[in-house]
């Protein structure tokens, strides 16, 4: 990142990103040193996600005497009602004198209610029985088909928890089976309505990976 200063732009931090396959991070953050005009080490925080892809541990560490320490460090981590929400989050500093953390405050949900919003009500079938969902959970790719008392495939759709539909497709004739790609989804629970041509809406969940 630079900033302007008036008669000309100067750096002021930079960040570096690793990717890792189940969705965790690790961020570097460096600073400007102008004096040697040179980057130099400042925070790192490296995001955790369990084996279901969910985050479950948010750790920052300072550069501090020629290697990572938690020194002035905090972290956040996770725990989980159910594959679809967190009901606790913990926040935690590092205590130097005792070298350890210890807590500072925590968010917790003891209830939760959510509505699934804006599905049509078309002849809505419950429970999906002519519908299948493969593989489920899924990371890229998703086969939507259906068996073949439930017909054809006139549209499709998928939502989020929240009601907010994210993804759009059309089926056609004998068409009986969709695949979709759901990459760029983000990881958690939806819900796909199907629709066919005898104007039934067959719907079902899937978790994104």
């Amino acid at each position: 990142m630079q900033i302007w200063d008036g008669d000309r732009w100067y750096y002021v931090n930079n960040d570096s990103t690793t990717f890792y396959s189940n969705g965790g991070t690790l961020i570097y953050q460096y600073y400007w040193d102008e004096i040697n005009n040179n980057w130099y080490y400042g925070v790192r925080y490296n995001d955790e996600f369990n084996e279901m892809g969910f985050r479950k541990l948010i750790t920052k560490e300072w550069w501090h005497n020629g290697k990572w320490d938690t020194l002035w460090g905090d972290r956040y981590t996770y725990e989980y009602l159910n594959i679809d929400f967190w009901k606790i989050m913990n926040y935690e500093l590092y205590d130097t004198a005792d070298n350890k953390w210890n807590p500072a405050y925590k968010h917790v949900f003891s209830e939760f209610t959510y509505y699934v919003l804006n599905i049509p009500e078309v002849k809505k079938k419950e429970g999906s029985a002519g519908l299948l969902i493969i593989p489920n959970p899924s990371k890229n790719m998703l086969l939507i088909k259906l068996k073949d008392q439930a017909g054809s495939i006139n549209a499709i759709k998928i939502y989020d928890i929240t009601g907010r539909e994210v993804l759009k497709r059309k089926g056609g004739i004998n068409v009986k089976q969709k695949q979709l790609d759901i990459s760029f989804l983000k990881s958690g629970t939806y819900i796909i309505s199907v629709q066919t041509e005898k104007r039934q809406v067959l719907s079902g969940k899937f978790i994104k990976l």
